[in-house]
């Protein structure tokens, strides 16, 4: 039994110098990848990094136009239990750094369509109403939301549509604020 005990403590003293290794690199890599992001909150940007102006000038184009998931699909796992949330922030927030219109993501309520969920919506204005976006699925139109989001690409394709929409209406207002100037 002594014998066991010596083996195993020398077994641990051999793994000690590979944690710490493995430490250290994770530890290095955090902190780089915690640099950048935070060189482009402060506005610094970085090598080929937009500054926090251009981000800003992206979400403001996105006036009042939101991305909704509906947080009742998600919690009942529906879908297989796919959750776009996070594609959706991570798309959103490329889009921002790349200067695209990019709408607020948030999760929402029930939309009526569980069972084809998870679902995602895209709203305008402080009532939120469901927006129609060019690009949809007949069925999509008439729910009103992108259904069957169960896939990163199916969360990218409904950001995509929605963020189309949003440059559109974007271009809309910024034609109709130049022919009153015009006038």
């Amino acid at each position: 039994m002594a014998a066991t005990q010596r083996v195993n403590f020398r077994r641990r003293q051999a793994v000690r110098p590979l944690v710490a290794v493995m430490a250290a690199a994770a530890a290095a890599v955090t902190l780089s990848a915690i640099r950048l992001p935070l060189a482009v909150l402060r506005g610094r940007g970085g090598p080929g990094l937009p500054s926090s102006e251009v981000v800003e000038a992206a979400r403001a184009a996105a006036g009042s136009y939101k991305l909704r998931v509906c947080s009742q699909c998600v919690g009942r796992n529906a879908g297989g239990g796919y959750n776009p949330h996070s594609a959706l922030m991570t798309t959103s927030s490329m889009a921002a750094k790349a200067g695209w219109p990019s709408p607020k993501i948030e999760w929402g309520g029930c939309m009526g369509a569980c069972e084809y969920g998870p679902n995602v919506r895209l709203v305008e204005g402080e009532i939120a109403l469901p927006v129609v976006v060019e690009g949809m699925a007949e069925e999509e139109a008439e729910y009103k939301a992108f259904l069957n989001v169960r896939t990163d690409q199916l969360a990218e394709r409904a950001f995509g549509l929605a963020s189309r929409k949003v440059a559109a209406a974007k271009e809309e207002e910024d034609q109709e604020s130049r022919e009153t100037a015009a006038a």
